[in-house]
């Protein structure tokens, strides 16, 4: 392995981007980090899977997520319920966009259904059946369907645990309440995104570094339940770090480590972390990190944080 470190304004990142060209990096977006794999890259199946299924389809979820009705509707509602409703509800309706999507994609899907079935022994089918040689097209899709939701599912979830630290943190050591805490919050998407590291195997070491949780983070394995009020996932509040200050103030997780590999498959970052087409400062997940603080914002969340 070749690798050409970069020093990075960042310190919570230490391994950040395999696309330089497009300005994806670490949580600020700066490429601090090129992995050059020899032998795995190219025509692995990963790069496929991803070139022509996972990112096209985060493209169009993201951009329905931004224009959907049915999430504007969904918040009108959140002062009604609590936290945990709130959040289960979300996660139907962000479900429910996948269906939409995939009916967007209805002219590249049989081409991406043809990606999925040669080379579905390199996704991970968590708890569901690798689809055999002999699937339809239909249960293919189905499969694949179920994947993307469970997917979507655990990175909500991963945005929960940044927020119950976060908030908490706030509110006890910063002594911040309501607008000014959901400001703060909607200010730190970076949390989240320094989770999302190269390979599945440095994200289940950041994540075990920051909360000492033993294994990877699946779901439903692990469900808002869990996170919210049952205590799962908790991140100190030694593992936070404030940036800035004024109206500029913002969290980060302190920096740990992780390994560089070599790896048995090429490094790709979550397509939920590569620059929105509409702010190269953003990238597409910061559009969910900030529904997910505005239905912790109305749901009271932010004039109560939770005791430890």
């Amino acid at each position: 392995m070749v690798i050409s470190i970069r020093q990075c304004a960042d310190l919570s990142c230490t391994i950040a981007c395999t696309y330089p060209s497009v300005g994806l990096g670490c949580a600020w977006g700066i490429p601090c980090a090129v992995l050059s794999v020899p032998g795995v890259g190219g025509t692995h199946p990963k790069n496929a899977l991803y070139d022509e299924v996972y990112e096209p389809f985060t493209v169009v979820w993201f951009d329905e997520l931004d224009h959907s009705k049915r999430c504007a509707d969904f918040l009108a509602e959140v002062p009604r319920h609590n936290l945990l409703h709130n959040l289960n509800e979300l996660n139907s309706i962000l479900h429910k966009l996948v269906d939409v999507c995939l009916e967007k994609l209805a002219a590249k899907m049989d081409r991406m259904l043809a990606v999925v079935r040669e080379h579905r022994e390199y996704v991970l089918w968590e708890n569901q059946p690798t689809p055999p040689l002999d699937a339809s097209d239909d249960q293919i899709r189905d499969a694949l369907s179920k994947k993307i939701k469970r997917n979507i599912s655990m990175g909500a979830v991963e945005i929960t645990i940044c927020l119950e630290a976060a908030t908490t943190y706030c509110a006890d050591k910063l002594g911040l309440r309501d607008q000014r805490l959901a400001r703060v919050l909607k200010q730190s998407p970076q949390l989240c995104s320094s989770l999302a590291l190269l390979h599945d195997t440095q994200e289940q070491q950041r994540l075990q570094a920051l909360t000492s949780e033993v294994g990877y983070l699946k779901y439903p394995d692990v469900s808002f339940a869990d996170v919210i009020i049952h205590g799962r996932y908790r991140i100190p509040a030694k593992m936070l770090v404030v940036i800035g200050s004024g109206d500029n103030l913002r969290l980060k997780f302190a920096s740990t480590r992780v390994d560089v590999g070599p790896f048995d498959s090429p490094t790709r970052r979550c397509p939920a972390y590569r620059s929105s087409p509409t702010d190269r400062y953003l990238v597409l997940n910061d559009t969910l990190w900030r529904l997910v603080v505005d239905i912790y914002h109305l749901s009271g969340r932010f004039d109560q944080p939770r005791a430890d």
